[in-house]
């Protein structure tokens, strides 16, 4: 799934490689998640669930290339996936989950090349390896063949298959790898769980509601604020408002944007609804250099990613 998350854009491939990895983890553990307690089990999975609700909606922002959004969304999803590898309850607790879960994807390396080469194991893992390898030939070899053959076939496969190259390759294998220490420090930890009754042993000193209720209500208000805005520009009449030379000079930036179709794996819904409305306005409403231009008059960016 490495081969389908996106970059360079945002889109379901995230969602979805993700999904796969959690899935893989869940039937990799299923035995030792068994023997937690029932309270521990809904937490974890409820951490887990708010990982892949988190990316999520990178398949729904829209094409505004809103990084700041997409890194917190990111980082928000790799801190409840380790609160939901290492648990924790207490504040010690969760900041100790937030540092021990990148040090058993270290740690948890040896102990997985044990379980490879132990004598009941190594076959099975040969014989894993051998079916990928020829996985991997058979559709790079007899994919490159009937392509060759019939151009529409070809058209298909382009567009189910990225497209080869060695940028594209190096970037397979570090997400590749990234997604394989994240599979070997849950399934690590979860095997040999930390004892965290020591970390959150109680304190004379304790954060009570006072002190971390308002700054959280606060963050959460301005997140609501930023949704709501969000709404109201997608749903509200997404520039109709705007003076003719700075709504002209603003579709023609968002064409530029959407010049490219995006492969099924970068999929997503902001940008689906853009060229849907662009088609419906037509060609005579997108600007050119001349509006731009023209809208220099107005107090606005002089640059569209300043817009962004």
């Amino acid at each position: 799934m490495a081969a389908f998350v996106p970059l360079g854009r945002t889109g379901i491939g995230w969602f979805l490689g993700w999904l796969v990895l959690t899935a893989g983890v869940v039937v990799a553990v299923r035995r030792h998640a068994a023997e937690l307690p029932r309270p521990q089990r809904w937490v974890r999975a409820g951490w887990a669930a708010a990982a892949l609700a988190l990316l999520a909606v990178l398949a729904v922002l829209g094409f505004r290339n809103a990084w700041w959004l997409v890194t917190f969304c990111v980082l928000g999803a790799l801190g409840c996936a380790a609160l939901a590898i290492v648990g924790g309850r207490g504040v010690r607790s969760i900041l100790f989950s937030l540092v021990a879960a990148p040090i058993a994807a270290v740690r948890g390396l040896p102990w997985v090349r044990g379980h490879i080469r132990a004598p009941g194991e190594a076959g099975d893992a040969r014989r894993v390896v051998g079916s990928v390898t020829a996985t991997v030939v058979v559709l790079v070899v007899f994919g490159a063949l009937l392509s060759s053959a019939d151009a529409a076939f070809s058209q298909v496969l382009g567009a189910l298959i990225p497209e080869i190259s060695v940028g594209g390759v190096f970037r397979w294998l570090f997400l590749a790898a990234v997604g394989a220490l994240i599979a070997v420090a849950a399934v690590y930890t979860i095997a040999a769980p930390p004892d965290l009754t020591s970390v959150d042993r109680p304190t004379a000193r304790s954060v009570g509601l006072v002190e971390w209720a308002p700054p959280i209500a606060t963050l959460t208000a301005l997140f609501g604020g930023f949704v709501a805005v969000q709404f109201t520009v997608l749903f509200g009449a997404a520039l109709s408002r705007l003076p003719d030379p700075v709504r002209r000079c603003t579709l023609s930036w968002i064409v530029d944007d959407l010049a490219e179709p995006d492969p099924w794996y970068a999929w997503n819904l902001g940008r689906q609804r853009a060229r849907a409305v662009l088609d419906r306005l037509g060609p005579d409403a997108i600007g050119n250099q001349r509006d731009c231009r023209r809208a220099d008059q107005f107090d606005l960016p002089k640059n569209p990613r300043a817009t962004r």
